[in-house]
């Protein structure tokens, strides 16, 4: 898999293509920790939508223990922007609502510009 990673206005943006492990999830998580530009607690926006395959389900609950392990280092909101519908979606979806059992606020979004602003200013009209 591929990650992008580039931060600029305080936000970390990933964008995924490929296939997303947990081994891929916190190498690029741990990549983003090494900029110079990083700066605690970080926004974060994750663009899944080139994915091509869906995440291992038995991972999930693995990253999700990663974001809590790491919450001082980003931001309590995370944005990710995922086609609606989509077997990844769902697994996503499963994924928000365990990171919010640990007080994460992980919100999908089908529009990139949305969740840009959600992420920035806390705004949106609609979640997916």
């Amino acid at each position: 898999m591929a990650v992008t990673i580039t931060i600029e206005s305080g936000i970390c943006f990933m964008v995924a293509s490929g296939s997303l492990t947990y081994r891929d999830f916190t190498k690029a998580w741990a990549e983003a920790m090494q900029s110079p530009h990083f700066i605690p607690p970080m926004r974060a926006l994750l663009d899944i939508r080139g994915m091509g395959r869906s995440i291992p389900e038995e991972e999930i609950d693995a990253m999700v223990e990663f974001c809590e392990r790491e919450k001082t280092k980003f931001s309590r909101r995370c944005a990710i922007v995922c086609e609606p519908g989509s077997l990844v979606y769902g697994l996503v979806r499963m994924f928000c609502a365990l990171a919010e059992f640990h007080g994460l606020d992980f919100l999908i979004f089908p529009d990139f510009d949305e969740a840009c602003d959600w992420v920035a200013h806390g705004r949106t009209a609609v979640a997916a």
